[in-house]
């Protein structure tokens, strides 16, 4: 299914963004943009102090709630996203 069938299939506009005023659109994606380098400096400091990229943060929060601290295999690529 197309981005544009889904968003129709869940009552969203085909394109949200033409909606939005060019400032608004600046603002949000200055928003995105920080997130973003907020991610990249966090995932970095983690790398450099433990030797760990981020996504392993993830698999192991996983480990450490499951029920008995393990995962399936097919669950591996599912618990870094």
């Amino acid at each position: 299914m197309t981005v544009a069938r889904n968003a129709a299939a869940v009552g969203q506009p085909e394109n949200p963004t033409r909606d939005l005023d060019a400032a608004r659109l600046a603002a949000w994606r200055a928003v995105r943009d920080a997130g973003d380098s907020v991610l990249e400096r966090i995932s970095g400091d983690l790398e450099r102090s433990s030797g760990l990229p981020l996504d392993w943060y993830g698999v192991l929060l996983h480990l450490y709630r499951s029920d008995t601290g393990r995962l399936p295999r097919t669950n591996w690529s599912d618990s870094r996203g």
